[in-house]
């Protein structure tokens, strides 16, 4: 298990949550990394590319992945990233992955195989609808980006289970945030990004997660006005 939040640092911790090691990165700036068979996947702007491939030392052995649509600003790096960032999500062997986007609807599908990343599927149509900055204050590159009102918010989360990968959608855009009635969806898809079936629900929700056996959706509701969050169970 790695983690890295927009950091230089990586730490690798096994399934108990031990801790075992930090590994710092000289240049590159990963924002999020998840376990991948024997390798991380981290993404970023990694000379305009989103995605890495890193081994057990940090080390990049691959760069990947094309931002979607209007790249203007891919120049700044890290800032670009910051406005078109996104959440990983592997399926349990640790054999495919997706990626989506928090700003901007992309959901990218992909395979690892021979040792090769493979893009099975994509879905691309918003380009995110926010403002990114870079500066410098001496010798110090400062990246920022920040939300308006024509920002929408779209992908929240991803959830894997065997067979699929489900993604909660929201689609509200920040002007409409509270108008439009508590509403998202959770769309299915098997690992091969063909979208299996959706379900609109009447609350707008935080997080999910999935019982196929039972088949049933466990969600939290988004809190609003500062009250508490609620636990709600949905069947499929």
């Amino acid at each position: 298990i790695a983690s890295c939040l927009v950091g230089s640092e990586m730490c690798i911790r096994d399934s108990n949550n031990t801790f075992h090691r930090k590994v710092r990165f000289n240049a590159d700036c990963p924002y999020d990394i998840v376990a991948f068979g024997d390798y991380f996947l981290a993404n970023g702007c990694f000379n305009a590319k989103q995605f890495a491939l890193l081994n057990s030392k940090a080390d990049i052995i691959a760069e990947f992945g094309v931002f979607p649509g209007d790249n203007t600003g891919v120049e700044v790096e890290n800032s670009f990233f910051l406005k078109n960032q996104t959440t990983l999500c592997t399926n349990l062997d640790q054999s495919r992955f997706v990626a989506a986007g928090y700003f901007h609807d992309q959901l990218v599908f992909y395979r690892f195989e021979n040792n090769k990343i493979i893009k099975v599927r994509e879905y691309f149509s918003m380009n995110a609808k926010m403002v990114s900055r870079h500066t410098k204050d001496g010798n110090q590159d400062i990246y920022s980006s920040s939300e308006n009102d024509e920002t929408t918010r779209t992908y929240r989360m991803l959830y894997s289970t065997k067979e699929h990968i489900y993604a909660l959608y929201w689609g509200i855009a920040n002007k409409d945030f509270g108008k439009t009635g508590k509403v998202c969806y959770i769309l299915k898809f098997d690992w091969n990004g063909n979208l299996k079936e959706g379900f609109k629900v009447n609350n707008l929700l935080k997080n999910i997660a999935i019982d196929e056996i039972s088949n049933c959706i466990y969600a939290v509701t988004y809190p609003e006005d500062e009250r508490e969050s609620i636990l709600m169970k949905y069947e499929m």
